[in-house]
């Protein structure tokens, strides 16, 4: 998943990496799918309109890649 969160921040201002690797890494770090689900949610309706291309990447590359991580 790192890989993936490097892809994140050619969208992102320096000054905002922080930020977004917490939020990034709490949607993969939880123990469940629906957990997931939901910070990713509140990551997009909290970032979206300053980081859409952010959330654009998780939902048509990194989800597919994170339920598969999620069920192990």
């Amino acid at each position: 998943m790192a890989h993936r969160l490097r892809a994140s921040f050619r969208y992102a201002a320096g000054q905002r990496w922080d930020g977004i690797i917490k939020v990034l890494t709490s949607i993969y770090t939880v123990p469940t799918e629906a957990a997931a689900l939901e910070r990713f949610y509140a990551f997009a309706e909290t970032s979206g309109g300053r980081h859409p291309s952010i959330v654009k990447l998780w939902e048509e590359e990194v989800w597919i890649e994170l339920v598969p991580f999620l069920q192990l």
